[in-house]
């Protein structure tokens, strides 16, 4: 998914039509099914046969009740990408393939068996598994699974998750259970695009008219997750049961609870009070207050860094032309230089300041890659030690000084001055950044805190035109080269990820293997990727700060919940509550 700027909303829809879908028409229906398509889970002896063989149900009765920060929009995967939804989504829908809740790699769990790429990359065979059922009996096909991505890439549904297949050029089915898909260009990063829930075609009309009205989009009726829907109560809750026919193996749960509580310190009262069985991002506070509940916490999916423009913000300019050639841009006049660069990462003790700022949750990172990455990040990298006297040698050298008697340093009768923007919405990040002000000040910069609004903040940063900027990015995804900040050719003002003006032919080159790497083999992906993290660091082309901690709290008594950064219903079918 696209990464999302937290002072700016970075998701850029692009709308490309696949040339071998209509609108008028889907080639991923069953079109030998009648148009009568709801079909009862007792009328067939196949599918009394496929609900016998599965694994029977437990004998005692155990409840589930997960707090929700928000309602859902849509519990169709096609039109709703929010938080909510996406978690109400994976319970009652199967996914092709799945990602790993520890590292966020692709998994041959759900759906998928397994997958093939040819030899240039750009076609992807899945095989999926057989005997997988839909709850009125149906089976789940690979049918279903192109069904589901063509609509996400058909113009006449207007899919908000849409910009995900711009890179995709066909779907082809072949029988019932593989499905191939076309690429215009070899990218390894389309497997996560995979991890998207599938929808029962044989609901849905097969020219897509009814995506966004059909009523199973707001009471699913019909899935083959884990879960069942049951009820939902708009702005209230949703009711699972567990689903006697999943592939995995029948949960012991046999409901599953939804209560929507947007106040974090809401859904720690109801926890504390035994009202719900987990929530997620609790206040930092609730280690010191949980009684007899666990408390865990993992990363989210983001962090802050303090951005460095490279770039003359007077003249931003795209780091390609129009005919895609490298076009060199006018260097900051203060920080296109190396040694100033590295000064600031000198002269800013990270590690004390974030503790100061953020206490026992700061989760400090040396690199822009998460730790949460585990096959990608970048391990022997280090925060920059802080050396206030190294990084007044390096101002030093590159000509910048203090005349007798004055704080600030000149070059050529030019003040070392610089503006720190962030959004003002943040106090912890303001606090962050007056501290940062104070450091550099110290070694004779001249920093003004320029506190913005959202979307004064979103603009400036967007568009290149700031010194210094204190931002963060979520929704960066699992795979490094969903949000490639250092690439070139993203480097495009008001519109591009890569906003400190980063060019590097070589991690250009670096960043194309990675998505092209053969078979998209992890181990020489990740290699590359630590490639590039070391290159950066030594161009101080930014300043990783922290990632962001979600606190999550479980009642006593639950075992084999094992909530991840990238999944929180990984083995949810072996959820189970000791007796009291």
């Amino acid at each position: 998914m696209t990464p999302r700027l937290r002072t700016a909303l970075l998701r850029s829809i692009c709308l490309l039509m696949l040339p071998t879908l209509a609108c008028s028409a889907n080639p991923f229906r069953r079109t030998a099914e009648p148009a009568a398509t709801t079909v009862p889970a007792q009328a067939t002896a196949e599918t009394d046969a496929a609900l016998a063989a599965a694994t029977a149900a437990p004998a005692t009765t155990q409840r589930f009740t997960q707090a929700l920060a928000s309602d859902i929009v849509s519990l169709n995967p096609v039109l709703a990408g929010d938080a909510a939804s996406q978690a109400v989504q994976g319970l009652i829908l199967p996914r092709l393939i799945e990602r790993d809740a520890q590292t966020g790699a692709p998994a041959s769990t759900g759906l998928a068996t397994g997958w093939a790429w040819s030899a240039d990359g750009a076609t992807l065979t899945v095989t999926l598994r057989s005997g997988v059922m839909w709850s009125d009996g149906a089976p789940v096909t690979a049918r279903d699974a192109g069904f589901t991505f063509a609509a996400l890439a058909a113009p006449n549904v207007q899919s908000p998750l849409r910009a995900l297949v711009d890179n995709l050029s066909a779907i082809t089915p072949i029988g019932e259970e593989q499905l191939v898909f076309t690429l215009h260009q070899a990218d390894c990063t389309f497997l996560q695009t995979l991890t998207l829930p599938i929808l029962p075609s044989h609901l849905f009309a097969p020219d897509l008219s009814d995506i966004a009205t059909n009523p199973w989009n707001d009471a699913p009726t019909v899935g083959a997750g884990p879960f069942l829907f049951q009820s939902r109560t708009s702005g209230a809750q949703i009711t699972l049961a567990r689903n006697p026919g999943y592939f995995k193996g029948v949960p012991v749960v046999d409901t599953l609870t939804l209560r929507v509580l947007t106040e974090a310190t809401a859904r720690l009262r109801a926890l504390l009070a035994g009202e719900i069985d987990f929530a997620d991002g609790l206040p930092a506070e609730a280690g010191a207050l949980s009684g007899g509940v666990q408390m865990m916490n993992v990363l989210r999916d983001g962090y802050s860094m303090l951005a460095i423009n490279l770039a003359d913000p007077a003249a931003p300019q795209p780091g390609r032309s129009e005919a895609g050639a490298l076009q060199p841009q006018p260097p900051h006049p203060i920080l296109g230089d190396l040694r100033v660069r590295q000064a600031i990462a000198q002269g800013i003790d990270v590690a004390q300041l974030l503790r100061a700022t953020y206490g026992a949750d700061a989760a400090p990172l040396t690199s822009w890659v998460l730790p949460t990455i585990p096959w990608a990040v970048a391990t022997d990298l280090a925060i920059p030690a802080f050396d206030p006297a190294a990084a007044r040698a390096l101002l030093d050298a590159a000509g910048w000084r203090a005349a007798e008697g004055s704080r600030i340093r000149t070059r050529d009768g030019a003040p070392l001055a610089l503006t720190l923007a962030t959004n003002r919405d943040n106090p912890l990040r303001i606090r962050l950044a007056e501290g940062m002000r104070e450091a550099l000040n110290a070694l004779g910069f001249d920093v003004t805190v320029q506190q913005l609004s959202f979307a004064e903040a979103s603009a400036i940063i967007m568009q290149q035109r700031y010194d210094l900027a204190l931002l963060g990015w979520e929704q960066v995804g699992p795979d490094p080269a969903g949000g490639p900040y250092f690439d070139s050719r993203k480097d495009v003002p008001g519109a591009g990820v890569n906003v400190t003006s980063y060019q590097n032919p070589i991690v250009d080159t670096l960043f194309d293997a990675a998505r092209t790497a053969p078979a998209c083999d992890l181990q020489a992906r990740g290699d590359l990727y630590r490639q590039i993290q070391r290159q950066v660091q030594g161009e101080a082309a930014l300043l990783p700060l922290n990632g962001i901690r979600n606190h999550m709290g479980i009642a006593a008594g639950w075992k084999n919940v094992a909530p991840g950064p990238w999944g929180l219903y990984e083995g949810i079918e072996g959820w189970s509550k000791a007796p009291l």
